[in-house]
């Protein structure tokens, strides 16, 4: 008998805390972002699911798209208006650059079509090639780590994204004189050209994703770091799968896919020019201060994220991955907070 108040009385406890979580001016409308965004996701699970038309289906993705940033900005804005606009970039870079994995599959077919017909009119890469261009690419993402921090640290977020997406579509548009053959009419073999590729593409990829877990963990307000800062690796995901959803609307428009192909290059080039778009939203959402400014995100925000340094910022940002990483946040303080994204 003694046992069942006692239950009752920590059930009870643990309903107060959740309640008390929903109101909390911090805590609340990051639950209800979560719930909504959780929501989202199931919907757009459902119509992949589904036997659909694939207009349908991308119409789906673009509204998606613009109830999540909605959302974004109005459960956020109240907490802090630069976390709000730099929570839009984080989620709006990934959804508004299509993508896809057609030239895996590319290389793929074509590797088997030489093994069968002797062609070398294309380029022929083999499984082990390709593996090991991704052993190279572990490698340069660590390079690319560091001339972030001796070249980039000090620039504006503005100006690095300018920059930085500029270098995106450069490397994307490496992929279009991959599928023309042009590679081959400057003198460059296919395995040079595609392996030069690789260390460019990881470099560029590295000082595009590194100001933004710096800036996911700058505006991140005291005590719900790590929710929020989980929270915006998760926007940044669903961005990017949006952005495949677009892809597949792109291919779908150009008749391009597997094992056919057809129109891959008209595919690759517009998705170059997709490349551009982020850089029209650079003005609007992101702030005009540096990695270094810390002070920025405390303008508007009395409990905005006030003792993390750059260094330390840095050091947090370059131990994330595209999978799984472990961050720690050193508040200056005994405490420590530990978290993980996937």
């Amino acid at each position: 008998k003694s046992e069942k108040p006692a239950d009752q009385s920590l059930c009870n406890c643990r309903v107060s805390t959740l309640r008390n979580a929903f109101r909390d001016e911090q805590h609340g409308p990051i639950i209800y972002l979560s719930l909504s965004f959780l929501a989202c996701s199931f919907t757009l699970g459902a119509l992949a699911e589904a036997d659909l038309n694939t207009s349908f289906f991308v119409l789906s993705a673009i509204i998606t798209t613009v109830i999540v940033s909605f959302l974004i900005y109005y459960y956020e804005n109240p907490i802090s208006p630069v976390l709000a606009k730099a929570s839009l970039f984080i989620f709006l870079s990934g959804a508004m650059q299509p993508s896809s994995v057609i030239m895996s599959y590319w290389f793929r077919d074509v590797y088997d079509e030489c093994k069968q017909e002797g062609n070398t009119d294309k380029p022929c890469f083999s499984p082990t090639f390709i593996t090991n261009l991704s052993v190279v690419g572990y490698i340069f993402f660590i390079i690319g780590t560091a001339i972030y921090n001796r070249f980039f640290s000090s620039w504006s977020y503005q100006r690095i994204y300018t920059v930085t997406q500029l270098l995106v579509a450069f490397a994307s548009f490496l992929d279009f004189v991959l599928v023309k053959r042009w590679n081959l009419l400057i003198g460059i073999p296919d395995h040079a050209f595609v392996l030069g590729d690789e260390i460019i593409g990881t470099v560029i990829s590295r000082l595009n994703t590194m100001p933004l877990f710096i800036l996911a963990a700058s505006v991140c307000p005291k005590g719900v770091e790590a929710t929020l800062f989980a929270f915006n690796m998760g926007i940044s995901n669903f961005g990017s799968i949006i952005g495949s959803y677009m892809g597949l609307g792109l291919m779908t428009a150009l008749g391009t896919g597997h094992p056919e192909f057809h129109n891959l290059s008209s595919y690759v080039f517009l998705r170059t020019l997709f490349r551009f778009a982020p850089l029209l939203i650079i003005p609007i959402l992101l702030p005009k201060g540096t990695p270094c400014d810390v002070s920025l995100f405390q303008q508007g925000d009395k409990n905005a994220h006030d003792s993390l340094t750059e260094t330390e910022l840095t050091g947090l940002a370059s131990n994330e991955k595209t999978n799984a990483s472990t961050f720690v946040i050193d508040d200056n303080s005994e405490d420590e907070g530990v978290l993980s994204t996937n």
